[in-house]
């Protein structure tokens, strides 16, 4: 009978801990991505971020742009939501307005800091189509992407690069992907 007891206490336990990694989230200026857009655009807010009503409008329906201190540095910041359920899934911060060596600079010193946090063994490399390294980083609860781009468009040369770095939470992140997919 005792071990009967100590089994089931163990299953529910075991149970219990799956559910509540299943509740985990990816954060982002230590914000789930999770909840709808107004719950995380409130919490934005209140940590010092300013909407950016002007680009936003601008933006696809599902993406919503902010200004503010990200990691110690002015930055703009984009947020992912689903537009149907208005679930929030991704966030990117970039800092806009650099030269090329700036902008490997910010690319370095994100790596210093995401291998700090999450360990070199969880940082994977690669390179974009315009032959550029670029780093992704598995937290467990999500990813991290960095990349560089160059604005050709921009006619403020040599200060037409930026830095990136794309946070995605996998659990809505799947969510948001699986209802594209089904509409095919």
């Amino acid at each position: 009978m005792r071990m009967k007891k100590a089994f089931l206490l163990l299953l529910m336990s075991l149970f219990s801990l799956v559910l509540f990694a299943q509740t985990e989230h990816m954060k982002f200026a230590g914000i789930p991505l999770t909840g709808s857009i107004e719950q995380f655009q409130k919490k934005l807010i209140a940590k010092g971020f300013r909407l950016n009503a002007k680009i936003s409008k601008l933006l696809p329906v599902g993406t919503r742009s902010f200004i503010g201190t990200f990691a110690g540095k002015k930055g703009n910041i984009a947020v992912y939501y689903d537009p149907d359920t208005k679930t929030v899934y991704g966030a990117k911060v970039y800092y806009d307005g650099l030269t090329d060596d700036r902008a490997k600079e910010e690319m370095d010193n994100l790596r210093s800091i995401l291998s700090a946090k999450y360990g070199e063994d969880n940082i994977t490399d690669g390179i974009d189509k315009s032959n550029r390294n670029t780093f992704t980083v598995d937290t467990g609860l999500g990813s991290i992407y960095c990349y560089m781009l160059m604005d050709e468009t921009m006619l403020t040369y040599p200060y037409n690069w930026s830095t990136h770095a794309e946070f995605n939470d996998y659990i809505n992140g799947r969510n948001h992907q699986s209802k594209i997919i089904d509409d095919f």
